[in-house]
């Protein structure tokens, strides 16, 4: 298994990251962490900077909420495939983990009472065995 290190820049969360991770069902960190790799900031620095160059001239308060509810739906599109290959990438990781798990464990096995040498009380019975 690859050792990941990484060094990430300290980005204070926005409304707009908070937002995104519950969308998109996994922790902020995750989101601080595929923006940073994306855009080098946060989503809500990266959703002022498309909204401040597409602002048309005398927009109306209505007009740039509709437009960041556009740029911010274009980032988590824009996050969902970089998302999907760390979720890819991590389930690798687990199943070779699982796996070597199974082979360490294979030679361990179950021992019965009998093969260890134990008695069974005298009022055991199958009944109570499965109960």
């Amino acid at each position: 298994m690859a050792k990941i290190q990484r060094t990430m820049k300290f980005h204070t969360p926005t409304e707009v990251d908070k937002v995104a991770a519950a969308k998109l069902g996994v922790p902020l960190d995750v989101v601080l962490a595929i923006s940073e790799d994306l855009y080098d900031h946060t989503l809500g620095a990266e959703r002022d900077e498309r909204v401040a160059e597409r602002i048309p001239e005398g927009a109306s308060p209505a007009t740039l909420g509709s437009l960041r509810g556009h740029v911010t739906r274009q980032l988590l599109e824009e996050s969902q495939a970089p998302l999907d290959k760390r979720i890819q990438d991590a389930s690798g990781d687990m199943a070779r983990v699982l796996a070597q798990a199974m082979k360490a464990l294979e030679p361990l096995r179950t021992w019965t009472t009998e093969e260890l040498g134990f008695d069974r009380p005298a009022s055991y019975t199958k009944e109570a065995a499965e109960w």
